[in-house]
């Protein structure tokens, strides 16, 4: 599992998170990959959308 905030770019420099390309690139790297994409602008997934991290979180775990 990959959970990826949003791409923000300040014109062509990349100032948070990874491009969607990269981003696809990891996912392709792991057995049994899964993109969840997290609506929020920065790294900090778990602080910025701690009830949609822990529901990602759990349903992952029941899962495995």
């Amino acid at each position: 599992m990959f959970l990826k905030a949003n791409t923000n770019y300040d014109g062509n420099l990349l100032v948070a998170a990874l491009s969607d390309e990269d981003a696809d690139r990891v996912v392709s790297l792991l057995v049994n990959g899964k993109r969840i994409n997290i609506d929020t602008p920065g790294h900090d997934i778990h602080y910025d959308k701690p009830k949609e991290f822990t529901e990602v979180l759990v349903s992952f775990l029941k899962d495995v």
